[in-house]
């Protein structure tokens, strides 16, 4: 009698059952390596025409914000201050105008925005918002400061002020004081002493004196000794005119009243 406990031998896969494997899904293969080869081409397409619109885009850029560092030449790269401090800066609407809209063959900031979406120089929320605010089209200003989006925390910072500048100047001073205490909480020190400064401005508006002398203190004690002469040469004398002693003696007058 056989043994029922004999395993039978397991089949072997010889030469000739691999063949009818690959021969009776062959559609099946070659269909999934045509679509990985057609996968790569199409993503090394895709990098390249990405590529290309981003340096497109910021050839485009360069020229359109151009306009606006000379509609403002003396704040370029200094969006933090003031805008109550920017009344003898020589502002050209119309060049800001040629930033916004274009001129000629040349792509504004808002078109570029437009066709080249993510592609487009990170800053270009920034240089619009900007535009906007010199211009004096609050809502704008702070609609395109919400959009700017980086990790670069100087960068930030100075969406954030000129979001607050231009709350100051639609009256939301309480919006505008957290604008700038965000913006100086982004900042080394040097820097964010200028934004403390309009927090204090925005405190003043609100009434709160003494937030205000707080702030005007902290400045005095913990930042730079050369404050109000760190830019001497900005063409911003009125704003390196706000000594902060001086400030911090009139508030503590009017405290004392």
């Amino acid at each position: 009698m056989a043994n029922k406990n004999v395993k039978a031998a397991p089949a072997v896969e010889t030469p000739e059952v691999k063949a009818d494997f690959f021969t009776r899904n062959s559609k099946l293969i070659y269909g999934i390596l045509i679509l990985i080869i057609i996968g790569v081409i199409a993503g090394f397409l895709y990098y390249r025409h990405a590529e290309k619109m981003r340096t497109e885009a910021a050839s485009r850029y360069a020229v359109a914000v151009a306009h606006l560092d000379q509609a403002v030449p003396q704040l370029t790269g200094n969006a933090q201050y003031p805008i109550q401090f920017r009344q003898a800066t020589g502002l050209d609407s119309l060049e800001l105008r040629n930033a916004l809209e274009g001129v000629g063959d040349e792509m504004g900031l808002l078109a570029i925005v437009d066709k080249y979406g993510s592609r487009a120089p990170e800053a270009i929320n920034l240089s619009i918002a900007s535009c906007y605010l010199h211009l004096g089209e609050y809502e704008n200003a702070i609609s395109y400061a919400d959009k700017y989006d980086t990790e670069d925390q100087l960068l930030t910072s100075r969406a954030l002020s000129v979001k607050g500048n231009a709350q100051m100047q639609l009256g939301q001073f309480d919006a505008a004081k957290a604008s700038f205490l965000a913006a100086a909480g982004k900042v080394d020190e040097d820097i964010a002493a200028e934004y403390l400064f309009n927090a204090a401005l925005a405190s003043e508006e609100l009434g709160d004196l003494e937030g205000a002398l707080a702030l005007y203190t902290k400045i005095r004690d913990r930042y730079s000794n050369n404050y109000d002469q760190r830019y001497p040469t900005s063409g911003a004398a009125e704003y390196n005119a706000w000594n902060i002693e001086s400030q911090i003696a009139r508030v503590e007058t009017l405290l004392a009243k």
